[in-house]
C-alpha cells in the first residue's frame, strides 16, 4: 500500500488549480450525455455528483457552522445523516453516480418544470435507480424512461415532450460548465435566448426599485451564470456571472449595488433584515474581466452565518413568538 507521503505530490497536483483560481479546461464529460435532452427553452442544468457526496462530512460542517446550537442540533442533523447515507449507498450500488436536474420553460405548468437525467453505466440498474428517485419526492407522479443511455425521470407530459425532442445547439451551456469550478454541485443558469430582446423592447428603462437605468445593462450583462459548491471539510461556494464584455460586467456590478441599496430602503426589509447593508457588503461580487464573482470559503461562510444570518433569524423568531403571545385570545 502506498504511504500517505507518496500520495502527497498527487494530491497537491489535484488541488493546485483550485488554489490558484484556475478554471477547468472543459465541461464534465457526462454533460454530453445530457445535451440531447435540452432545448432552446432550457434555462438551468445542475449537476450533482452523488458518487462523491460524504453525508458525514456535511453533517459535521453544519454543526461547525453553528457551534452555539451544536447541542440542540446534533440529534436532528444525525437523523438526517442516517437517512441520507443509506440512500446514497443504494444509489451507488445501483450504478448511479451523477444526477442532472434540468429546467426548461417548455414544461411550465401546474407542476414544477424540472426533470432528472441519470447517465447510465454498463452495471447500472435502471429499475432500482428509478425506485430510489421516486423516494426523493421530486414529483408526486414521477415516471421514468431509458433513452439514449440515460434514465430520465419526470412527470408523463414532460417525458412525452422529451421522447419527441429535437435537441438545441446550446454551446453556451457547455461554456458555462467549462468555466465553473469543479464541485459536488455545479449549476448553470441560462437566460432564454430571446429574453434580452423582449426585455429591451417591453421595458427599455428599468424602474427605480430595479436599479433604474437602461435594461440593456441587465440583458447584456448576464450571458450566463454558474454556481459551484465544493464538499467539506475544505468547502466553498462560488457564483460567477459572465457578461458580454468587461465594460458590461462593470455596468452590471454597479446595477447590482443600486438594486441592493434600493431594496434596503423598503420598510419591511429594514424591519426584518436590519443588517441588510452588512449582508450586501459580504456578498458584493468582484469584477474579474467580463465576469462577476462571489466566492466564499469555509471561514467566510461561517462568519456570514454566525454574525449576520443567525441574529436576523433569531430576531425574526422572537418577533413571531411575541406576535403569537399578543394575538393569543384571552380566556
Amino acid at each position: 500500500m502506498k504511504s500517505t507521503r507518496s500520495l502527497l505530490p498527487l494530491l497537491l497536483a489535484v488541488l493546485a488549480p483550485l488554489a490558484s483560481g484556475a478554471a477547468p479546461a472543459a465541461a464534465p464529460a457526462d454533460l454530453s450525455r445530457v445535451m440531447p435532452f435540452t432545448d432552446e427553452f432550457t434555462v438551468m442544468a445542475a449537476r450533482l455528483d452523488l458518487g462523491t457526496i460524504d453525508a458525514a462530512a456535511w453533517a459535521s460542517a453544519v454543526l461547525d457552522l453553528l457551534p452555539e446550537q451544536r447541542q440542540t442540533m446534533a440529534e436532528p442533523v444525525q437523523q438526517a445523516q442516517q437517512a441520507v447515507q443509506p440512500w446514497l449507498e443504494e444509489f451507488r450500488k445501483a450504478g448511479g453516480h451523477v444526477v442532472y436536474l434540468v429546467i426548461s420553460l417548455s414544461d411550465l405548468g401546474p407542476e414544477a418544470p424540472a426533470f432528472a437525467v441519470v447517465p447510465l453505466a454498463d452495471n447500472s440498474d435502471p429499475a432500482r435507480l428509478a425506485a430510489l428517485l421516486r423516494q426523493t419526492g421530486i414529483h408526486a407522479n414521477l415516471n421514468t424512461t431509458v433513452q439514449q443511455g440515460c434514465l430520465v425521470a419526470a412527470i408523463e407530459p414532460v417525458l412525452e415532450r422529451i421522447r419527441a425532442l429535437k435537441p438545441a445547439d446550446l454551446g453556451h451551456l457547455e461554456s458555462a460548465f467549462a468555466a465553473a469550478r469543479p464541485g459536488v454541485l455545479q449549476a448553470a443558469l441560462l437566460p432564454y435566448q430571446d429574453a434580452g430582446r423582449i426585455i429591451e423592447e417591453l421595458m427599455p428603462a428599468l424602474p427605480s426599485m430595479l436599479g433604474g437605468g437602461s435594461s440593456s445593462t441587465l440583458t447584456r450583462g448576464l450571458q450566463w451564470a454558474t454556481l459551484s459548491i465544493q464538499q467539506p471539510p475544505e468547502w466553498s461556494v462560488e457564483l460567477a456571472i459572465r457578461s458580454t464584455t468587461a465594460a458590461d460586467a462593470k455596468a452590471l456590478h454597479q446595477w447590482l449595488v443600486r438594486v441592493w441599496t434600493a431594496w434596503g430602503s423598503i420598510d419591511e426589509i429594514k424591519s426584518h433584515l436590519p443588517r441588510w447593508d452588512e449582508l450586501g457588503a459580504a456578498l458584493e461580487p468582484a469584477v474579474d474581466g467580463d465576469t462577476l464573482r462571489i466566492r466564499l470559503d469555509r471561514t467566510q461562510i461561517g462568519e456570514l452565518v454566525r454574525t449576520i444570518m443567525l441574529p436576523v433569524l433569531q430576531e425574526s423568531k422572537n418577533k413571531a413568538a411575541q406576535a403569537m403571545i399578543l394575538n393569543k385570545p384571552t380566556p
